[in-house]
């Protein structure tokens, strides 16, 4: 006997052989002939056994008629199986619905081939046949008009983050744009905006750990022909660009000490859109690299193979290889303080002991985001979604694959 089937391909398949699908548990179905039903559902009643003839009856009762209105079909894939629908479908110019599509339509067309010229064709009826081949040619037809994909990650959770990280962050993400509005010729502007930006206290941060899908962001940015992964910390600014008293009255404050034109000019520079209807954010950069899938689907960042995310030596020798520049230039830094020191240069001594408090605060983040990384690489963390005609999905779930991850995998072969 064949193997149980879902409740949406036991349903067609009983449609298509005027049958019926009755439950076998685990939300599995056997598919039965109306003659068979009736018969096994005589036995049950006079072997007393009430309950498995209740469900005989109920399925007798009922009828499945799929329609070609669409639904809504998702399901989860791994990161590398996600990565390669990114990068085939950019190659293609194209969605990852025109690209799926194009895979789950050639695998039924033929199916349906088969079945109308094997010995099997005089189970299915012919014109049951054509209401499933005719759903498809008109979703094969169907334009894709929102063309736009984001390719932000789904991530199954972020690992813990210390308060004193969170802070780091917050002080990477004051520093980083100091630096930028210092480099435009805004310094002292710059600080004033950032004095009236309020840093949330420990009791809002530890508060902000039971929302980190705001906060912390994984996801994929194209680059010609380049995919680089970003991991992102975005910090929300209270202040000046809030719509309540205090943004009020300290946006009144910067445009009297600026000017608008030099406020919104430092702003575009900031990158901060200047809105008074929604809070505006920080974006820190928690880790960043290119990101390679090649055809042996080895995934790479950096150049650097990514192990499997139980190899634990593996890992190690990854964040070694990852973290090496950086290492060495932490390395360089001391050298040149220890000069520094051995001839009582304290101004340079003051600059340098900076310098490697920066780096020791961003080695923190880098490897923050490695481990965020390494839980990317773990199960089927990534959805896709796509809209089809119910009749469709019926039919490739009775006959076709059942797994579209693998479908994927396959390249629609």
């Amino acid at each position: 006997m064949q193997e149980p089937l879902s409740e949406r391909a036991a349903q067609f398949l009983a449609w298509l052989k005027d049958g019926v699908p009755v439950e076998a548990g685990s939300r599995k179905f056997w598919v039965f002939s109306r003659g068979e039903a009736k018969e096994r559902l005589k036995e049950l009643i006079s072997e007393e056994r009430y309950v498995e003839a209740k469900e005989f009856a109920r399925a007798l009762s009922q009828t499945y008629l799929p329609s070609a209105k669409y639904v809504t079909k998702s399901f989860r894939v791994s990161f590398p199986s996600y990565l390669w629908l990114v990068k085939r479908a950019s190659e293609e110019r194209t969605t990852f619905t025109e690209l799926i599509r194009s895979f789950m339509a050639s695998e039924l067309e033929q199916i349906l081939r088969n079945l109308n010229s094997t010995s099997e064709s005089s189970q299915y009826p012919t014109e049951k046949l054509r209401e499933v081949e005719d759903a498809l040619k008109e979703w094969r037809k169907q334009d894709v008009k929102d063309r736009a994909q984001t390719l932000r990650l789904q991530m199954p959770y972020f690992p813990e983050m210390s308060l004193t990280l969170w802070e780091a962050c917050i002080e990477e993400i004051i520093e980083s744009t100091l630096r930028k509005g210092s480099i435009a010729g805004f310094e002292e502007e710059t600080r004033k905006l950032l004095a009236q930006t309020r840093i949330p206290d420990e009791v809002t941060i530890r508060c902000l750990h039971e929302t980190y899908p705001e906060h912390l962001q994984a996801e994929l940015v194209r680059s010609n022909s380049d995919l680089s992964l970003e991991f992102n910390f975005r910090f929300m600014a209270w202040g000046p660009l809030n719509k309540d008293h205090r943004a009020i009255a300290a946006q009144d404050e910067l445009n009297e000490v600026f000017g608008q034109d030099k406020l919104e000019q430092l702003l575009i520079i900031l990158n901060l859109p200047f809105r008074e209807e929604k809070p505006s954010w920080f974006k820190m950069n928690l880790l960043s690299g290119k990101i390679a899938l090649l055809e042996s689907k080895e995934v790479f960042f950096n150049g650097v193979e990514i192990p499997a995310k139980r190899n634990q030596k593996g890992w190690e020798n990854f964040i070694i290889k990852i973290l090496r520049m950086f290492k060495d230039e932490t390395e360089k830094v001391k050298e040149q303080l220890d000069v520094a020191l051995s001839q009582e240069e304290y101004k340079e001594v003051q600059e340098l002991t900076n310098s490697l408090a920066i780096l020791t605060r961003r080695g923190k983040i880098i490897r923050y985001g490695i481990d965020s990384l390494r839980l990317l690489m773990g199960g089927k963390s990534q959805v896709v979604s796509f809209n089809l005609p119910e009749i469709v999905l019926a039919a490739w779930e009775a006959f076709g694959t059942g797994s579209l991850e693998a479908l994927i995998e396959r390249g629609g072969n």
